[in-house]
């Protein structure tokens, strides 16, 4: 952590011009699932180590994403300030943005661009299910919409690559209390796409989601799929396995979706970010480390991660289309739509 400075203030005003302006509503053109229970033959389940995938053999779990609902945000504001190139990563919704500001050779600062006149300087946010903290941060008096913290907090950034979700609360002159709900599934590859200048650390903000090295044809012997719920529905086919990343970590694969006549899936809807690890009484959400979801016809390999410890017993939960992630008593009951349809003990 360190003081910021009215330097810093007056670069804000130098360079985020305009950022609330250059931002994308996350989740649109998101077709809704189709009922898997239309015109649904039985499917002949091959084994699983002959279960090939889509992506099987490509570099990385990130390979071929690069439209800008992936980023999980607007990558904006590429520039030059004194002969240091600099990028303004703006992430948000209509109630504001999330901006972090990088410089090359300095570490990366952040505020909140409100898009509308602040009441005060307090503020709470919400990382993930257990991350919660409330601050003073300054108003810029220039225009009273940007919001600009006392003191960086240099972990903010591990928090964002490795949660599922990021509330920011703010005060709105004669407005009251304001939510922005801000999308950070594609932080990682955000991260990815911005080394250069921002200067990432890699062992706190690794590679690739954490995988960086390639993905296998088929899913090894040992690989199990996951348990489905008495009485709940089947959506789609989901075979999980640990296995040791480019760091020599073990990191958790999986592979779903089915290619039709091979699993339960029947429709062209997607699959998202439902993937969820219980362990020691918390519920985590694993990210696939992009924001765009996974055909259920495309059966893909993904490396996941997230704020937990592998090599410690968990519960990999699987979850329906329309489980909202951010809502923990969501993840309370067992009965539908609020629990998971799957389950896989590790």
């Amino acid at each position: 952590m360190y003081k910021i400075n009215i330097c810093f203030l007056s670069l804000i005003l130098a360079s985020c011009g305009g950022g609330g302006g250059d931002q994308t509503t996350l989740g649109e053109n998101v077709s809704n699932p189709t009922n898997p229970n239309e015109n649904v033959s039985n499917p002949t389940k091959k084994p699983i180590t002959e279960l090939r995938s889509e992506n099987s053999g490509i570099f990385g779990t990130l390979s071929g994403k690069t439209t800008i609902s992936d980023y999980g945000g607007v990558i904006s504001n590429k520039y030059i300030n004194n002969g240091k190139e600099g990028i303004n990563i703006s992430i948000g919704t209509n109630q504001g943005s999330f901006i972090i500001n990088c410089r090359s050779g300095e570490n990366p600062t952040y505020y909140f661009d409100s898009n509308s006149i602040t009441a005060n300087g307090y503020i709470n946010y919400n990382i993930g299910f257990d991350f919660n903290k409330s601050e003073t941060w300054n108003e810029v008096p220039s225009n009273y919409r940007i919001l600009v913290p006392q003191i960086i907090d240099n972990s903010i950034y591990e928090k964002l690559y490795k949660q599922g979700f990021f509330k920011f609360y703010w005060h709105k002159f004669q407005g009251g209390m304001v939510k922005a709900g801000i999308e950070i599934l594609g932080f990682p590859l955000i991260a990815d796409k911005t080394r250069d200048i921002c200067g990432w650390d890699p062992n706190k903000l690794p590679l690739d989601n954490g995988w960086n090295t390639y993905l296998p044809d088929v899913p090894p012997s040992y690989a199990r799929e996951a348990i489905i719920l008495s009485g709940r529905t089947e959506y789609f086919r989901t075979v999980a396995w640990k296995a040791q990343n480019a760091r020599g970590e073990d990191q958790l694969l999986i592979r779903v979706g089915d290619y039709v006549g091979e699993g339960p899936c029947n429709g062209p809807f997607l699959i998202t970010d439902v993937f969820f690890a219980r362990q020691n009484g918390k519920l985590i959400q694993l990210k696939k480390g992009y924001d765009s979801g996974i055909s259920c016809r495309t059966p893909t390999l993904v490396a996941l991660q997230g704020d937990y410890d592998i090599n410690q017993p968990f519960t990999l939960e699987i979850y329906p289309f329309f489980t909202d992630p951010s809502n923990p008593q969501n993840a309370s009951s067992l009965n539908e739509p609020e629990g998971p349809f799957a389950i896989l003990n590790f």
